[in-house]
Protein backbone atom coordinates (compact mmCIF):
# COMPACT_ATOMS: atom_id res chain seq x y z
CA UNK A 1 0.00 0.00 0.00
CA UNK A 2 1.32 3.95 -0.39
CA UNK A 3 1.26 4.95 2.85
CA UNK A 4 4.06 7.29 3.71
CA UNK A 5 6.78 5.78 6.58
CA UNK A 6 6.66 6.70 10.50
CA UNK A 7 8.52 9.78 10.75
CA UNK A 8 8.33 11.01 7.22
CA UNK A 9 7.25 15.09 6.26
CA UNK A 10 5.09 14.35 3.14
CA UNK A 11 3.53 17.00 0.61
CA UNK A 12 0.11 16.00 -0.83
CA UNK A 13 -0.33 16.43 -4.44
CA UNK A 14 -3.90 15.37 -4.19
CA UNK A 15 -5.13 14.68 -0.61
CA UNK A 16 -7.59 11.99 0.96
CA UNK A 17 -10.98 12.61 0.14
CA UNK A 18 -12.61 13.90 3.46
CA UNK A 19 -9.51 14.97 4.98
CA UNK A 20 -8.93 18.22 7.06
CA UNK A 21 -5.51 18.10 5.29
CA UNK A 22 -4.43 20.47 2.37
CA UNK A 23 -2.57 19.71 -0.77
CA UNK A 24 0.86 21.62 -0.58
CA UNK A 25 1.11 21.77 2.75
CA UNK A 26 4.27 19.74 5.00
CA UNK A 27 2.41 16.97 7.25
CA UNK A 28 5.06 14.78 9.87
CA UNK A 29 4.30 11.28 9.56
CA UNK A 30 3.11 9.28 12.85
CA UNK A 31 1.49 5.66 12.75
CA UNK A 32 -1.11 4.44 15.24
CA UNK A 33 -0.69 0.71 14.99
CA UNK A 34 -1.30 -0.84 11.66
CA UNK A 35 -4.57 0.84 11.22
CA UNK A 36 -3.95 4.57 12.01
CA UNK A 37 -1.87 7.84 10.24
CA UNK A 38 -1.80 10.73 12.40
CA UNK A 39 -0.43 14.02 10.41
CA UNK A 40 0.79 16.79 11.66
CA UNK A 41 0.81 20.08 9.91
CA UNK A 42 4.56 21.09 10.21
CA UNK A 43 3.78 25.11 10.30
CA UNK A 44 1.36 25.12 13.21
CA UNK A 45 1.56 21.88 14.70
CA UNK A 46 -2.52 20.94 14.36
CA UNK A 47 -2.96 17.47 13.76
CA UNK A 48 -5.31 15.28 12.03
CA UNK A 49 -5.82 11.71 11.43
CA UNK A 50 -6.35 9.10 8.91
CA UNK A 51 -6.86 5.48 8.01
CA UNK A 52 -4.56 3.74 6.44
CA UNK A 53 -6.29 2.20 3.53
CA UNK A 54 -6.90 6.20 2.62
CA UNK A 55 -4.18 6.34 1.23
CA UNK A 56 -4.84 4.36 -1.67
CA UNK A 57 -6.38 7.10 -3.19
CA UNK A 58 -4.26 9.94 -2.78
CA UNK A 59 -0.82 11.11 -4.04
CA UNK A 60 1.39 12.24 -2.17
CA UNK A 61 5.62 13.19 -2.09
CA UNK A 62 8.39 12.77 0.35
CA UNK A 63 9.12 16.87 1.33
CA UNK A 64 12.54 17.24 -0.05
Amino acid sequence: MNIPADGSIIIFDRKINGSYCSEGVAYRVKHYGKRTVDLQDVKTGSHTQEWAHAFARCVWHVAA
